[in-house]
């Protein structure tokens, strides 16, 4: 792809605002849309030969200031959040670096004052072992004894500072700065071939060497030298002075003193990427440059100590000519620090100055057209989202950038480029192709955030750490690098084994994997600082390649890879090179013969094939050793589900392909009766069952002989008719005289008796005779077992008539309320839910697995029974559908990470959360006909959300109803799932957990992993044990029928039943004011804590809701329960007499009772 035109450039501006950045708006000149817009209109009414009216100028006019204050408005928004982000990030150089400066100039008045030493052979190593006790870092290969050049120091050329300190866009860094000091040997120590096998290098670590005696031996400066790499580039060391508690240690800046060059010494062209610098040993002066391989990564090294001035003053240039150059430069050295990225070979190679030094060129060049792709009137936030635009769109290795010169012949196989003709220097010379893979990658994706108006995505772009790997990618693995590489794989051009190593993986793996990832990123060891009397350049104490993978969905869990046909004879002999043993001929159903791979043989049928692949492309190329100790991360959070999850997509066919199987018969058996006065026109599911979201599948199989311990629920919804009753009590009894001839008719339509209906009843209680009252239980004899309520849409009006029926009393407007709420969120919101969920399990293979994870954590914390399903749903939902600054996980280990992550993060108390289920489809037209509108969610739907989500703060700033706010394109009113909970202390509690579950995770990694699901239950104030006997799920028998025909089948009646989930409501209907119970949906421990009010004495009275015992005890009783207030205890005692006391023990005598055989045991803690 080419570079930008001028529209486009013409676009950013549109987009970013240029000119609000500059002017205010009492006093703003016309901005370039403006003109731009006036012209347009000028020309096109000239050429209709009309003249425009004062009147339709100034209409004109005004419409274009409209649109620019709007276009301003987005602008000023972004402005305001950058300022704050530059304000806090900047570094105070007055305060803060004041010691660094007075160190600079200390440092060079020592280097100047160290004395010169006479041009010596090799020799000069030892001499400088033993006079000054220095090990000179030379790189590797070290010189021979044999070579015929010497080594000397003489007084530098100038030393100087460089980099960002003397640019002023140092940042605050955790780990500190680093200030560059180049220091420039002088010419006269080189020979005109010493660009030549290293010789360079060699000499340059001699001045490196004697730079640290003189520094070293100087008394009065008080600083911990050692050796380092220049951003990890093998060949050149430099002296890392860190400071000590004698000097500027406040400042936490680290001076890296770097040796460099003339760019007088050695002629560019001979530095060329297409020339070989690193000649044979056998007769290195006389092998022809033609006839070797070239060897750009060496002389980029070079090349790269001769352009420290060239680089500061197109800096300071490009400064000069934009006064925004230098915010632009902070807000990309924070992206590229939030993304991992850094100047350093092993993280990516790009840091703040390829940044700065890149906008300086697209300031020069980099159009199409000739042009510039950056202005320097640009904002700071224009120039940002340029070069991001600019990376995002050209591809560097196919289509170099030379600035001052020609790009033809300019070529580096896999490697960037970002020439200075001047110079001859690529930019981008240490950049791997999987980092600039991803470079391009994590620029696309802040694109598309910038342009989306929906959200605001800020905080996402600059403040959130991105590179964190178990959020990051989908599957790791730690990888031994070899103690040596094969001769053939080693390349003159580099000698550095880690990179040597990383790229012949990395092509491997491109090769071998194909389709099955999106992305590979491999994570280099880091070499760490050497003392300088010491041998030094090695490897870290981790010496393993982190290899990284975005995963392909569905294809990365393929069993056989298609090779070529047996007749293609060329590619045939290439495919079976690359794969060894493992390929072999197969012919296929359609009659084809193509070599394969088949990948189902493992050892170990659990282990994934992507395993599989990975471990034998390393095995096959590299070594049995090395496969051997690859270390896999993130396939543990897979196994807490392993009893019920099957790779890729069978995660959501196979294993609730049981239930879906039998709701498939169920919707053809209701269409098939005809002996019904109405036509049934929908029939919905409202399940979590038949959303693939339940924690473990409904079913092992059909046929299985067990059946559903809980009905999948499902509306039936008739054609319209006036027939219906008007009257709520009446439509219920009508429903349920249409349930019972349903499910007669479908015992009639069953041609193997394998079905049983029952009608149940609910809401019977003296009063909620309006609430939906009955239900059909229709059980397949092969497991499955479906709940079906009938949606009468007339029931709506008729409810909400009633609750405004001021005849009434008030309790009878309230329950016509809440049966009204119940009413829209089974019958309107449950459908639409339900099936916007199940269609993105279909999308995102790893989403129904994710949710069932995620609702696992909630049940191992106890906290199922406050946090509906549909909550839990929506939560994971959003880091599928707006994983921004992710991309959509691809894995169980991203996905439950994410979530938790976010959990940890979300500041439930000012942010609502906000889903856009639709993930880009297009309108429902049946709901769209109902009412609501499911498709994309628009700016004005979530300004909606935002304002009510305000208003119900405003209304309830204690959060005593209504705690977290979940919205959806479906959904905007945000209370649908969490208007029955959680309170405040439990949400409170759920952000703890998951605080601690992710820092977990970061510290231990895929280690202990079932610790993030353990919970302590000393917690709690008590708790109580059940008999798992009643837990649903495991009380299940098998066995079709009972042993007696006239006895009805226990299965079938204990199908719906749930005696924990109604103990529960019990003990919560009971003791709402006093206890907080916690249950999981797969626990067998309810825990509770005291409210904080009953540690209080309270004055005697009558109806008090809970058992009290006498005390002479004083007590303060002014306290607020965590549920709301409680008016209770709010009443101050006015003596000592008749004061009560919660009667702990008789309540806790009550819970056993109420439990009865449900209850094991009541453990007390406190």
């Amino acid at each position: 792809m080419g570079a930008e035109s001028p529209q486009k450039k013409q676009k950013i501006g549109r987009e970013s605002g240029d000119r609000s950045d500059e002017f205010s708006h009492n006093d703003r000149a016309p901005s370039r849309e403006e003109i731009d817009v006036t012209s347009i209109a000028n020309r096109n009414d000239h050429q209709r030969g009309k003249k425009r009216g004062a009147n339709q100028t100034l209409s004109i006019l005004s419409n274009t200031a409209k649109l620019s204050q709007m276009y301003e408005y987005k602008s000023n928004v972004f402005r305001m959040e950058t300022d704050e982000l530059l304000a806090e990030v900047k570094v105070d150089y007055k305060k803060r670096m004041g010691p660094v400066e007075r160190a600079l100039h200390k440092l060079k008045s020592i280097i100047d004052s160290i004395s010169a030493k006479e041009p010596a052979m090799v020799n000069a190593e030892k001499d400088m072992i033993k006079r000054h006790k220095i090990v000179i870092p030379f790189p590797t290969p070290k010189p021979t004894k044999n070579i015929k050049y010497k080594f000397g120091y003489e007084k530098p050329a100038y030393v100087n500072v460089v980099g960002s300190f003397p640019m002023k866009t140092m940042t605050k860094e955790s780990g500190g700065n680093n200030v560059d000091l180049v220091v420039q040997m002088p010419s006269s120590l080189f020979q005109e071939k010493d660009y030549l096998n290293y010789r360079y290098f060699h000499k340059r670590a001699f001045y490196l060497a004697s730079l640290a005696a003189g520094i070293h031996e100087a008394n009065d400066f008080r600083c911990n030298i050692s050796f380092g790499l220049l951003n990890g580039d093998a060949l050149r060391p430099v002296l890392l002075v860190a400071p000590s508690e004698y000097d500027f240690t406040k400042s936490k800046c680290t001076i890296r003193v770097i040796p460099c060059v003339s760019p007088d010494v050695f002629p560019v062209k001979k530095l060329a990427l297409s020339k070989n610098c690193v000649r044979p040993a056998t007769d290195p002066e006389a092998t022809p440059n033609t006839t070797l391989p070239p060897t750009p990564t060496y002389n980029s090294s070079v090349l790269a100590d001769t352009a420290y001035m060239h680089h500061l003053k197109l800096l300071h240039a490009s400064a000069s000519h934009s006064a925004a150059f230098r915010d632009a430069c902070i807000l990309g050295r924070v992206w590229l620090r939030q993304r991992g990225f850094t100047s350093d070979v092993a993280s990516g190679g790009i840091g703040n100055f390829e940044w700065s030094a890149l906008m300086a060129y697209l300031m020069k060049a980099g159009s199409a057209m000739g042009g510039t792709v950056l202005s320097g009137g640009y904002s700071n936030y224009q120039l940002f989202k340029g070069t991001l635009q600019f990376l995002a769109a050209r591809d560097l290795i196919k289509n170099p950038l030379v600035v001052n010169g020609v790009s033809e012949g300019i070529h580096w196989s896999d490697t960037p480029i970002v020439m200075d003709g001047e110079i001859g220097l690529n930019l981008f010379f240490k950049m791997s192709p999987w980092a600039y893979r991803m470079l391009r990658y994590e620029a696309n994706l802040t694109l598309n955030a910038l342009n989306s108006s929906a959200q605001d995505q800020f905080d996402a772009i600059f403040l959130n750490r991105v590179d964190e790997p178990y959020l990051r990618y989908d599957l790791i693995c730690n990888i031994p690098v070899p103690a040596e590489v094969s001769a053939a794989a080693n390349s003159p051009d580099n000698t550095d084994l880690r990179v040597t190593f990383a790229r012949r993986l990395y092509s491997v793996f491109l090769h071998g994997l194909a389709d099955r990832v999106r992305m590979i990123t491999l994570k280099l060891p880091e070499i760490q600082p050497w003392d300088t009397r010491k041998e030094g350049g090695g490897l870290s104490a981790q010496k393993t390649v982190t290899a990284s993978f975005f995963l392909s969905g569905e294809k990365c869990h393929r069993l056989i890879d298609h090779g070529p046909s047996a007749e293609n004879k060329k590619e045939a002999n290439s495919f079976r090179k690359f794969w060894g043993e493992k390929a072999e001929l197969r012919r296929f159903k359609d009659g084809s013969i193509l070599e394969s791979i088949f990948w189902g043989d493992s050892k170990d049928p659990k282990t994934p094939v992507i395993h599989q692949v990975i471990s034998y492309i390393v095995k096959h190329h590299f070594s049995p050793d090395i496969s051997q100790g690859i270390a896999f991360i993130g396939d543990e959070y897979a196994q807490l589900l392993s009893k019920h999850q099957l790779p890729g997509a069978q995660a959501t066919t196979k294993l609730f392909q049981p239930v879906m199987t039998g709701y498939d018969t169920l919707v053809k058996g209701l269409r098939s009766i005809e002996d019904l006065p109405l036509i049934i026109r929908h029939i919905t599911p409202i399940s979590s069952a038949l959303r693939f979201s339940t924690i473990h599948p409904p079913l092992p199989g059909l046929n299985s002989g067990i059946l559903m311990d809980t009905p999948a629920d499902v509306a039936l919804q008739f054609e319209s008719s006036g027939r219906w009753p008007d009257d709520l009590v009446a439509i219920q009894r009508t429903k349920a005289a249409f349930l019972l001839r349903i499910g007669q008719l479908l015992k009639e339509t069953s041609t193997d008796g394998d079905i049983s209906t029952r009608v149940g009843l609910e809401n019977q209680e003296l009063g909620r005779e309006i609430f939906n009252a009955s239900f059909l239980d229709v059980i397949y004899h092969s497991g499955p077992t479906f709940r079906i309520r009938i949606h009468h849409e007339r029931e709506a009006y008729l409810l909400q008539r009633q609750t405004k029926d001021k005849t009434l009393l008030p309790q009878a407007r309230d329950l016509a309320s809440q049966a009204l709420t119940i009413y829209d969120r089974t019958f309107v919101k449950s459908p639409i839910h339900t099936t916007c969920i199940a269609k993105l399990c279909h999308r995102h293979a790893y989403l129904s697995p994710t949710i069932r994870l995620v609702k696992k954590w909630f049940a191992a914390h106890l906290l199922s029974c406050h946090f509906s399903e549909e909550l839990i749903e929506l939560i994971v939902t959003l880091q599928f559908v707006s994983p921004f600054p992710w991309s959509a996980p691809s894995s169980i280990m991203t996905g439950f990470l994410r979530t938790l992550k976010f959990l940890a993060t979300w500041d439930w108390r000012v942010d609502p959360l906000i889903v856009d289920t639709s993930d880009g489809d297009s309108v429902d037209p049946d709901n769209l006909a109902a009412g609501i509108d499911t498709g994309v969610l628009k700016p004005t739907d979530i300004e909606s959300i935002t304002e009510k989500f305000e208003g119900l703060r405003k209304f309830d700033p204690g959060l005593n109803r209504t705690v977290l706010f979940a919205a959806t394109n479906y959904d905007h009113d945000g209370i649908t799932w969490t208007e029955n909970g959680p309170s405040r202390v439990v949400a409170a509690r759920m952000t703890a957990l998951a605080r601690s579950a992710i820092e977990h995770a970061k510290k231990n990694g895929s280690e202990n992993v079932g610790t993030i699901f353990a919970h302590a239950l000393a917690d709690y104030d008590f708790v109580i044990h059940l008999d798992p006997m009643y837990l649903a799920g495991v009380r299940g028998s098998k066995g079709k029928g009972s042993k007696y025909k006239n006895l009805p089948d226990l299965q079938m009646l204990q199908t719906g039943f749930n005696p924990t989930h109604l103990f529960l409501q019990d003990l919560q209907r009971i003791y709402t004011s006093s206890l907080v119970f916690f249950h999981g949906s797969t626990s067998t421990t309810v825990g509770a804590l005291w409210a904080p009010h009953t540690s209080n004495v309270r004055p005697w009275k009558v109806n008090l809701a809970c058992s009290t015992i006498p005390t002479t005890e004083y007590g303060k009783s002014n306290n607020k329960s965590d549920h709301g207030d409680d008016e209770e205890a709010q009443e101050e005692p006015q003596n000592d007499k008749g004061m009560l006391a919660i009667n702990k023990s008789a309540i806790l005598n009550e819970i056993a009772r109420l439990g009865g055989e449900l209850v094991e045991r009541i453990e007390i803690n406190r």
